[in-house]
C-alpha cells in the first residue's frame, strides 16, 4: 500500500512539474510575442512620415516615434517623460498645452494648426489630438498626430502673392492701356 501511494505521489508530482513547464513555456512564448509586437509597432510608427505620440494627462511624453525625435532635435531619452515646455518657447508651449487641456476636459478629438519654433526653423503643423480612455471611462492619455505642412503653407503664400501681383497688373492695364486679345483670324475675343 505504501509503495502504491509513493508511486501515485510521484506521478502527481511529475504531472505537476510537466504542467508547470507547460505554463512557463506558454508565458515565455507570450512574452516573446508581446516583445515582437512592441518592436513591430515601434517600427511602424518610426516609418510614418508624421509625428505620432502619447502623453500622460500631465502632458509628459510616454511614447513617440522617430519623427518626434527629429522634430525636437533631441535623443529619445531626453524626450521621454518630459513636457512640451522643455522644448518650445513659453507662448508656443501654452498653445499646445491649451489644446491638450481641452482634450482632457472635453474627452473628444480636436484638430488645430500651429506654428512652432524647432531646431530646423519655424514649422507649421496640422495636429490631431485625441483622448485614450481607461476602463472607468476617464482619460488616461492624450494621443497626437502632427503633419508638417510648412511647404504647403509656403506654396499657398507664394500663390497668394502671385495672384495679388496679377490683380495689380490687371488693374493697371485696365486703367492705363487698351488690351485686346484676338483669335487666329484677327477677330477681337477679349477687350
Amino acid at each position: 500500500y505504501a509503495a502504491s501511494m509513493i508511486l501515485m505521489l510521484l506521478i502527481v508530482q511529475a504531472m505537476a512539474a510537466f504542467e508547470i513547464q507547460q505554463v512557463e513555456a506558454a508565458q515565455q512564448a507570450a512574452e516573446a510575442d508581446t516583445h515582437r509586437i512592441q518592436e513591430e509597432l515601434q517600427a511602424l510608427m518610426d516609418a510614418a512620415p508624421v509625428a505620432i505620440y502619447l502623453k500622460d494627462p500631465s502632458g509628459r511624453f510616454t511614447f513617440f516615434n522617430q519623427k518626434v525625435v527629429e522634430n525636437l532635435g533631441r535623443a529619445r531619452e531626453a524626450i521621454l517623460r518630459r513636457g512640451i515646455r522643455e522644448f518650445f518657447p513659453a507662448a508656443e508651449a501654452e498653445l499646445v498645452e491649451a489644446d491638450e487641456q481641452r482634450v482632457l476636459r472635453e474627452g473628444a478629438p480636436i484638430q488645430s494648426e500651429i506654428r512652432v519654433s524647432l531646431p530646423q526653423g519655424n514649422r507649421t503643423f496640422i495636429t490631431l489630438k485625441f483622448p485614450l480612455f481607461n476602463q472607468e471611462g476617464g482619460v488616461r492619455a492624450i494621443g497626437g498626430v502632427a503633419l508638417d505642412i510648412t511647404a504647403h503653407k509656403q506654396t499657398e503664400e507664394a500663390l497668394h502673392q502671385a495672384l495679388r501681383k496679377l490683380e495689380d497688373l490687371h488693374s493697371a492695364l485696365d486703367e492705363h492701356a487698351i488690351v485686346a486679345i484676338t483669335d487666329a483670324r484677327g477677330r477681337i475675343t477679349y477687350a
